[in-house]
């Protein structure tokens, strides 16, 4: 029975009790608003087009002819001439970051170099940044980031420490593009402790053919050495951060995403999560619908001891006052978000050998063992897994350490996932996925 014809029997049924009392009633029951004279995408089975639909309380009531659908209409009903136009179902995206939205704090030591489409330009924008800092000053310069290209020039090649030593000889230099690669000059392997003998957990430090350091750092493991040396970054006041986070889910509503998952956020932070939720009070039903995902740490991304960082994050976990499900229709708590190995942009995803280049490196930044731990009490605290898996053999990983799981511990429809899953694994990971 379709929604209009159920509409029509409740009205049936409130007619007996008289005209005024069905007014009240029929006034009550009608939608919202309707929207007519359209070509309204279903998406059902048959993928029907239909002219109009009511809405009531935000959500569908019925879907049918211009005819069928205005006779729902009250006095009341807003009713809105589409004009022949399409309407679609509102797109969802699945993996967001938003921390970076939430604008940012004056920092001196900031340089954007996203319009930089060279080698020369990035180094002619570094000299002029040492001309407004003094000696020994940090440089924190930022490049254009394009997800799947791994190439962030048109020559093909990061720069070397030597090439930002010769445009900051005097200032220690970090310039990243994205989150997966660094870049530092000489004085910053040096403020860092940072020698071609230094291991590198969980990372790649690049080296020469002659084993001499490049500057070239991948994976937030070996990021780390530079940014704990580093002024830390000035977070922006509440209200900025609010605003920023606002502009940027109404720029998704723009282009029609609807609904949108954040794919890590620190939620054992309480001032992230406090924003994004004194920002849904203000604006919430003006904005996409947010699921945010809890990032976890873990692997060597923070800690060296593997042991230590298991204990610690679970702590964590368990400490969270809430879990998958948590908050409304408008935003609520998702799975927990964990990062297995790095990005094509590294490039430092886990794969199988063979590896593409004799100087290919995984960046595995989670092992197993580790990661078994973390997985295993969230899922039975009862939290569902969004794991980030670039690699093949971070995806077979991944997927083994969910099938034990939830062979230990059956749990009804837990919804476990992979983000990403870029490099197709072999064929028996398909199977279990499957």
């Amino acid at each position: 029975m379709s929604n209009v014809k159920r509409m029509f029997i409740i009205f049936a049924v409130f007619a007996a009790l008289g005209a005024t009392a069905f007014q009240a009633v029929s006034n009550s029951l009608a939608p919202d608003v309707v929207y007519y004279n359209g070509k309204i995408a279903t998406v059902n089975a048959k993928f029907e087009m239909v002219q109009a639909v009511a809405v009531s309380a935000g959500r569908i009531v019925a879907l049918g002819s211009d005819e069928d659908v205005r006779a729902l209409a009250s006095e009341d009903t807003r009713l809105v001439d589409l004009q022949g136009r399409t309407v679609l179902p509102g797109f969802y995206d699945n993996h967001v970051h938003i921390n970076n939205e939430m604008g940012s704090a004056p920092d001196p030591h900031a340089l954007d170099l996203w319009e930089a489409t060279s080698l020369d330009e990035v180094l002619a924008g570094i000299r002029r940044k040492t001309a407004e800092l003094p000696k020994g000053e940090w440089i924190r310069a930022e490049l254009a980031y394009t997800t799947g290209i791994p190439h962030p020039f048109p020559e093909k090649k990061a720069p070397t420490r030597w090439d930002l030593d010769k445009a900051a000889p005097d200032h220690p230099v970090m310039l990243t593009r994205g989150a997966h690669l660094m870049m530092v000059n000489s004085l910053a392997l040096e403020k860092a402790k940072i020698t071609k003998d230094t291991k590198a957990p969980g990372g790649v430090i690049d080296r020469d053919a002659k084993g001499e350091l490049t500057g070239k750092l991948r994976e937030f493991p070996v990021r780390k050495l530079i940014t704990r040396v580093m002024p830390p970054v000035p977070r922006p006041d509440p209200e900025t951060a609010k605003a920023g986070l606002r502009r940027f889910l109404e720029g998704l509503l723009a282009v029609g995403i609807t609904s949108v998952n954040a794919a890590g956020v620190e939620l054992s932070r309480p001032d992230q999560w406090r924003l994004i939720q004194e920002t849904y009070a203000l604006w919430g039903e003006k904005l996409p619908r947010l699921t945010v995902q809890a990032r976890l740490w873990p692997g060597y991304d923070r800690f060296e001891n593997l042991k230590t960082g298991a204990e610690s994050t679970i702590r964590e976990l368990e400490a969270m006052p809430f879990r998958t499900g948590f908050g409304n229709d408008r935003l609520k708590i998702g799975a927990i978000k964990m990062s297995i190995d790095g990005a094509f942009s590294g490039p430092t995803s886990w794969i199988l050998p063979p590896y593409p280049s004799p100087d290919y490196q995984a960046g595995i930044r989670i092992p197993e063992e580790s990661f078994y731990q973390v997985a295993k009490r969230g899922h039975d605290l009862g939290w569902q897994l969004g794991i980030h898996c670039i690699g093949d053999a971070a995806i077979q990983m991944c997927v083994n350490v969910m099938e034990r799981i939830l062979r230990e511990s059956p749990r009804a429809d837990p919804r476990h996932y992979i983000h990403h899953y870029s490099v197709l694994p072999p064929e028996e990971t398909l199977r279990k996925t499957a």
